[in-house]
């Protein structure tokens, strides 16, 4: 504020130069992310055990009765998701850019 004083503010030119590098971070860690998950797709074991399947029936099933009454729990993920760590891995790069 002292450099206002005498007609030397450059607040107003500083906001600019900020923009641009975050737009430069945001769009390199996302481009980050998405090289990441690209290389946990090719590297994941795409298979789905009937364990898990017999799990996702039942939890469907405890599901229907719960919408009879009153729902006041969170809703929580799909346990099948826990069988695709790719999606973790482009979540967690999504998250960091912010």
């Amino acid at each position: 504020q002292s450099l206002a004083h005498v007609g030397m503010d450059f607040r107003g030119l500083l906001p600019n130069i900020f923009e641009k590098k975050i737009i430069h971070l945001f769009e390199t860690n996302c481009n980050n992310a998405i090289l990441q998950f690209k290389s946990a797709l090719t590297n994941h074991d795409w298979h789905v055990t009937t364990e898990l399947l017999s799990q996702e029936s039942q939890q469907d099933d405890k599901s229907k009765e719960d919408d009879d009454g009153e729902n006041d729990t969170v809703p929580a993920a799909p346990q099948i998701l826990l069988q695709y760590p790719p999606l973790a891995v482009l979540t967690n790069g999504y998250i960091k850019s912010f």
